[in-house]
This record gives structure tokens, C-alpha cells and sequence, in this order.
């Protein structure tokens, strides 16, 4: 039975339907990763019954259907692993409200990753896209848009950190209200020209001295290609990276409304924790611009006047704005800096782009925190007790927010971890950061069992 064959093909949809099964009968944090498991089942009975009409062993068309299941494994294996113990389950009702008051009715499954990483990943849009490339197994339309947020595994109960969560959701309202999509045409725009210009006449200068000799005569590999070719190039590169790019910025930008200062804590620590700052993929900038762009955000919302009586907190955010002083700006301008000057000035150009675009297309004035509830909140954690609720004059109870809740955790591991460090016998400080994690995991429970009493 070879690679190309029809019984291959029909026992492999057999185990992905047995493994589908197998998945279903698993217990959940909620009821969306099933509905996930469903589209997939949906899919894959989809494929196993066009596999019942290819006929004399098409070759083509097998190894399509072979690929096709092959991407379905992979899709499944996003959803191992995703009991309860497993989720940061406090956290989630978060998010459900973010897109119910942007009206988005995706379903978010959160699967937690041995890769220490954030991601987002868009498994309906994806098999939407599959559906279009192979048209002879095209799914029927999914039911729900469902979308799969990854987390690190070891950081199941890091309820600070997860404020990076902020970041995936503002990937998908990226995608729901295509702003970086709006953005793209003014790239090619905003590449500088003069230093384009640059970066091509070094790679010329390299042609020009590598010498070739052609029936007998001694050339230049310049003499073969030009210039306009390599600056056409070049800017599609360029292009390419930056486009990129923009995506993860316009989902900073989002993050940072949406959460406030409690995202440019736990973004900054991921960061800076997991790479150099000046490292960058050409999928993600390098931390010193994002922190950049998120430390200037910071400062035109105010959070740095609303923190002011934290002498802790704004030594952190001081801090964060001196590293964000780097730049790939250089006097040397050897081909590496104008490559990386370029891309430096191009999407911070488009950081205010895209700014004003969220601004003009989402309606995201309105605070999911309030900063005087945040100093309430304060003060209970100070105490060890969640702070999920507040006493007015009255001494009527009145439920914290949830971000809220977030923020004054975050206030209280940076300016206040001594004081609880003496509170609690000196034991070792990252014992006392974890008790925070649970006081906020244990305030958001308690939040949202108020929330639904109401």
C-alpha cells in the first residue's frame, strides 16, 4: 500500500473520525471546545465521503485528500489537553464580554502550549481557506467562528501574565475590523526612499565585486542585473516584513485600551524575559519598539498621571522608556542597519496610522477599568484579601471590574512585594508573587459569580 493509495487515505479518515470520538467523550473547561470538535467531525465526514468518489485511484486527488487530513490532525492537536485543571478558567469570562460588546460571536477555545508562548490562531477562517483551495472537499459553512488562543502550559495560574491574552483578542478584532488591512496601501509609501535607495547600491557594490570570466572576458556580476529590479525587490521585502509587523502593533494598540497599564506589565515581562531587545522575526518587531510605541500610548491615556502615587510602578515605567531609547538608527550604515532603519521607521509611522484608525472604527473609549476602584482594590490585596468588591458610604457592597481587578494586582506586585514580603515572614519573593496570582484568580472567580448573581 503506497503513499498514493486510496486504502491509506480511507484508513486515515477512519482514525481522525476515532479520534474525534475519543476527544468528544473527554471532559471540558466549557462547552466551545466541543463545538470546535464538531466542526471538525463535520469536516472530516465531509472528506471521508469524497474519498468514496474518486475513482481509479486518482493520484492527485489522494495525496490532496492526504494532506487535507494531515492539517486535520494538527488541528486537533490544538485542542489536547484543555481540562479545566489545565485553563485559567477565572479568566475567561474577560474576553466573552470584550466580544459581546463588539458583537462578535466567535468562540474562543484557550489551549494551554509546552512552546513558552502567546498565540492566536484562526482555525475556522483556516478551513475556510481550505474549503476555497479544495473545492472537491469543501465544508459546508462552520456554525460558529471559532478561534484558538494558546498559552504557556507552565503558566497556568500566572494571572498577571495572561493579561498578554489582551494581545491575542486584539488580533482577532484586528481581523474583524481589518485595520491593518486598511493600513497595508500606505506602507509602500512610508518606506524611506533615500535609504532604499542605499541598501540597493550595496548590494550593486557587492555584484561589482564578484567577477565571472565569459568567453574570455573578465565581468562584473553587476553587468546582469538591474537596478530597478533590485529596488523593486527590496521594497517588496520590505513590504512583506513590515506587513507583518502591523499586525502585532495594531493588536498592541488594542491590548493597551482594552486592558490599560496591566498589559504593558505583563507584555514588557514576557518580552523582556524571552528575548534581546533587539531581536525581531519578520513576523514580530523587536521589543524595543513595541514598548516604545505602547510606553508613548501610556503616556497620551494618562495612566502615568493616574499611577503617580505608585514611586514603584513609575520606576518601572521609567524603565521601560529608557530601553526604549534603543534604536537601529547608525552612522555606520553598513546594509543590516539601513535594512533594520528602515523597517524602525516605517512601522512607527504606522503605530500613529494605526492609532487613529482603532480609535475612528472602535468604539473603545469606553474604560473596562476605573482607576479609583483600581486604588480600592489596592488596598485590599495589600491585605491579602481579593479585591473583587468595595463597601460604599452606605456600607453596600459594589463589585470591582474584572480589568480593574487586574490592574491593582499588577500595582501591588511592583509597589508593594516588600511590604507583603514582611508581611509573610520574608519567604521568597516569588512564593509572594504567587499568593498574588491566586488572590487575582480568586477575586475574578468571586467577580464573576457576583456578576451572574445579578
Amino acid at each position: 500500500m503506497g503513499i498514493g493509495s486510496k486504502d491509506l487515505v480511507i484508513d486515515k479518515a477512519f482514525k481522525l473520525e476515532k479520534r474525534i470520538d475519543e476527544l468528544q467523550a473527554k471532559e471540558y473547561y466549557s462547552k466551545d471546545p466541543k463545538k470546535l470538535l464538531s466542526l471538525f467531525s463535520k469536516s472530516i465526514k465531509q472528506i471521508a465521503e469524497s474519498i468514496k468518489s474518486i475513482e481509479n485511484e486518482d493520484p492527485i486527488k489522494i495525496r490532496r485528500i492526504n494532506f487535507l487530513l494531515t492539517v486535520y490532525h494538527y488541528f486537533l492537536d490544538e485542542i489536547e489537553h484543555i481540562e479545566a485543571d489545565n485553563v485559567p478558567v477565572e479568566m475567561l469570562p474577560i474576553f466573552n464580554e470584550i466580544l459581546k460588546e463588539y458583537q462578535l460571536k466567535t468562540v474562543l477555545v484557550f489551549r494551554p502550549n509546552p512552546i513558552y508562548n502567546y498565540s492566536y490562531f484562526p482555525i475556522t477562517r483556516l478551513i475556510d481557506e481550505i474549503s476555497q483551495k479544495y473545492p472537491e472537499v469543501r465544508v459546508s459553512e462552520a456554525q460558529n467562528d471559532i478561534a484558538v488562543i494558546s498559552f504557556p502550559s507552565s503558566e497556568r495560574t500566572s494571572a498577571l501574565l495572561h493579561c498578554c491574552f489582551a494581545h491575542e483578542i486584539g488580533h482577532h478584532l484586528n481581523e474583524s475590523f481589518s485595520i491593518a488591512a486598511q493600513i497595508e496601501p500606505k506602507i509602500l509609501e512610508l518606506i524611506d526612499k533615500k535609504l532604499l535607495d542605499k541598501y540597493v547600491e550595496g548590494w550593486l557594490e557587492l555584484f561589482r565585486k564578484h567577477k565571472s570570466v565569459i568567453d574570455g572576458t573578465e565581468v562584473t556580476l553587476d553587468k546582469f542585473i538591474l537596478k530597478d529590479h533590485l529596488f523593486s525587490r527590496a521594497t517588496e521585502e520590505f513590504a512583506r516584513i513590515i506587513r507583518k509587523w502591523l499586525d502585532e502593533i495594531v493588536s498592541d494598540i488594542f491590548a493597551i485600551y482594552l486592558f490599560g497599564p496591566a498589559y504593558i506589565f505583563a507584555i514588557s515581562e514576557f518580552l523582556l524575559s524571552s528575548q534581546d531587545l533587539e531581536k525581531y522575526y519578520e513576523t514580530h518587531p523587536p521589543p524595543f519598539i513595541r514598548i516604545k510605541n505602547l510606553v508613548k500610548l501610556f503616556d497620551e491615556l494618562g495612566f502615568y498621571k493616574d499611577l503617580e502615587v505608585y514611586a514603584d510602578v513609575i520606576k518601572r515605567i521609567d524603565f521601560y522608556k529608557e530601553i526604549s531609547k534603543k534604536t537601529f538608527e547608525s552612522e555606520n550604515e553598513t546594509m543590516q542597519d539601513i535594512k533594520n532603519t528602515i523597517l524602525e521607521r516605517c512601522i512607527n509611522a504606522l503605530f500613529d496610522l494605526a492609532k487613529s484608525l482603532v480609535l475612528q472604527q472602535v468604539n473603545l473609549l469606553k474604560r473596562h477599568f476605573d482607576f479609583e476602584d483600581i486604588n480600592k482594590a489596592v488596598i485590599a490585596f495589600r491585605n491579602l484579601i481579593p479585591g473583587n468588591e468595595i463597601l460604599n458610604k452606605n456600607a453596600v457592597s459594589k463589585p470591582i471590574d474584572a480589568i480593574s481587578i487586574l490592574n491593582a494586582a499588577w500595582i501591588v506586585r511592583i509597589n508593594f512585594i516588600d511590604e507583603l514580603y514582611s508581611m509573610l515572614s520574608k519567604t521568597e519573593k516569588s512564593t509572594v508573587r504567587n499568593i498574588i496570582d491566586e488572590l487575582t484568580l480568586k477575586a475574578l472567580d468571586l467577580q464573576e459569580f457576583h456578576r451572574r448573581m445579578v
